[in-house]
């Protein structure tokens, strides 16, 4: 595995990490089931740092969903971004994704034998390097560990799951919950947003980090509005959610939305009140 002292780019750093992560907690979930007389951990759950989870949404999530951990799940934000690419993929976005027992075991067994190929290219850095492109094979390299653990799972015939409700509604948020309002799906006719590029947005936003809410909304809606029809009213985010990112890193925030969910009252979430389900 990269250390942190290599002189390795810091994409490819942060990949070994987390696909290493998967390989051993796959490999420990074994050893324990050896040891341990009929009880087995069922499901994985990989946070970012800045990422807030409900363990009890999470819980509801799974039972209505009807899932089982002896089924292949692979369970997050889904992304849409690389749908129509060069090599098409679906992907979870990496900052809250849950594998149950099956799918964890499943993809550390592909993970025990890929590659190490630091000197494959993600596609964004030089996109002449089509011939090599970063995420058709599973391997440890130079692409975004998100992108790269769903390749890895897609060898295994394993595929993001529908984490929507029934209403379309979202569980997993790329979003602190204040931006929830303001990060809906497109309005316009076609319920779409029109294909654009990094360059056009920061021209006609004035734009030009790629973590600015503009951006950020964008490339969440692209090629994913199928899942939300009803896109001139009614929440986009489920009352239930298992998952916000905290952009900010203002750690405060994690403990005031803490507090809303157990209340059911926040004042600062606009018109969105997130809530843990109550049996």
């Amino acid at each position: 595995m990269l250390l942190d002292d290599s002189e390795a780019p810091k994409i490819a750093k942060i990949n070994h990490k987390a696909l290493h992560a998967y390989l051993y907690e796959g490999q420990l979930l074994v050893a324990e089931n050896e040891t341990r007389d009929g009880r087995q951990a069922e499901w994985f759950c990989r946070l970012d740092d800045d990422a807030y989870f409900s363990p009890t949404n999470f819980r509801h999530l799974v039972a209505y969903k009807k899932w089982t951990a002896d089924a292949e799940i692979f369970a997050g934000s889904r992304s849409f971004g690389l749908k129509h690419s060069y090599r098409p993929l679906i992907f979870n976005f990496a900052s809250a994704i849950c594998l149950s027992r099956a799918a964890l075991l499943a993809l550390a067994k592909r993970l025990a034998t890929a590659e190490y190929n630091v000197d494959r290219i993600h596609l964004a850095e030089d996109e002449s390097a089509v011939s090599d492109f970063s995420h058709d094979l599973c391997h440890f390299g130079q692409e975004h560990d998100d992108v790269m653990l769903a390749a890895c799972l897609r060898e295994v015939g394993i595929l993001p799951a529908h984490t929507e409700d029934v209403y379309g509604r979202a569980t997993f948020l790329p979003v602190e919950v204040e931006d929830v309002d303001r990060f809906g799906p497109p309005r316009s006719p076609a319920c779409e947003p029109s294909l654009r590029n990094l360059d056009f947005i920061s021209k006609v936003h004035g734009v030009n980090d790629s973590n600015d809410i503009v951006v950020r909304r964008y490339f969440y809606w692209r090629h994913r509005i199928h899942l939300y029809a009803r896109c001139f009213e009614g929440d986009w985010a489920s009352p239930y959610p298992v998952s916000f990112h905290m952009h900010s890193k203002n750690w405060s925030k994690g403990y005031a939305l803490h507090k809303a969910l157990i209340s059911g009252e926040c004042p600062s979430c606009g018109s969105y009140t997130p809530r843990n389900f109550m049996c």
